[in-house]
């Protein structure tokens, strides 16, 4: 994995984990208004697009790292 994708990733990983204790003070409220409930809902689809951004990335680098390998994942499909 490049120094590039690796420091991408923790960024992405560390906005997740942000993203999660804003979630948990949302939520631990005794009342959640309405707008605070599309907030909630707005955090938990960021998170998961984050998510999924970060998958990508580790998958395009162990491509990268070893091409091969990608190959013989996507050939046993």
């Amino acid at each position: 994995m490049s120094q590039a994708a690796h420091m991408e990733i923790q960024r992405l990983r560390r906005m997740h984990q942000g993203m999660d204790l804003e979630l948990l003070l949302l939520t631990g409220r005794p009342y959640i208004s309405p707008t605070e409930m599309v907030e909630i809902r707005e955090l938990k689809k960021r998170k998961l697009q984050l998510k999924d951004r970060i998958a990508w990335l580790e998958a395009i680098s162990r491509e990268h790292d070893d091409p091969e390998d990608g190959f013989a994942r996507a050939d046993a499909r």
